[in-house]
């Protein structure tokens, strides 16, 4: 069984087409099951950003990783909707992490 997934991983990582396809679809199939995923994420990254920790680095990382889940979403709008209504409120209370002022 171990040497199974092992080659299953290998095929993954070393650029199996049909193999990848098949994981990035059963990927959308899960995320895009309930809408729990979308609001999950926009509150995910306003919480993040808006705590007093890490640094502009790992935010631009942050970033990365959300737009990466986010294009395997069938409701992007909503995710956007939803972030651009908690980024207002974290503007409309100032409560912004790294501010240089």
């Amino acid at each position: 069984l171990y040497e199974r997934v092992e080659k299953i991983t290998a095929d993954i990582s070393g650029g199996d087409v049909t193999l990848q396809t098949a994981q990035n679809f059963a990927f959308q199939q899960v995320c895009n099951k309930t809408n729990k995923l979308t609001n999950f994420l926009a509150y995910f990254a306003d919480n993040t950003l808006r705590k007093d920790e890490g640094s502009l680095e790992n935010n631009a990382e942050l970033v990365n990783k959300i737009a990466k889940i986010s294009k395997f979403l069938y409701s992007y709008d909503a995710f956007l909707k939803l972030y651009q209504k908690l980024l207002g409120l974290r503007i409309l209370y100032d409560n912004f992490k790294n501010r240089e002022t």
